[in-house]
């Protein structure tokens, strides 16, 4: 076996792994955050964007499911 790891206060670690700890637990974090953020958001895919001097229309499909929300905004209404 070899020597024994220490690391405390007093002395400087000695073990490389603990060195990195606080930053692998870091970058653990992050990755599981960003899988959570990719996860949560609905990716639509915008279809068709067009906007008249009478109002705005957008059409927005779901990438996963293949559902169309179409939006429409009258500016004459407003």
């Amino acid at each position: 076996m070899g020597p024994a790891l220490r690391c405390d206060l007093s002395h400087s670690c000695n073990s490389p792994i603990a060195m990195k700890t606080p930053f692998t637990k870091f970058l653990l974090f992050l990755t599981a955050a960003s899988m959570l953020a990719g996860t949560s958001c609905r990716q639509k895919e915008r279809v068709l964007d067009v906007e008249t001097p009478a109002g705005h229309l957008k059409v927005d499909k779901d990438k996963k499911s293949g559902d169309v929300e179409i939006k429409v905004d009258d500016k004459d209404k407003k």
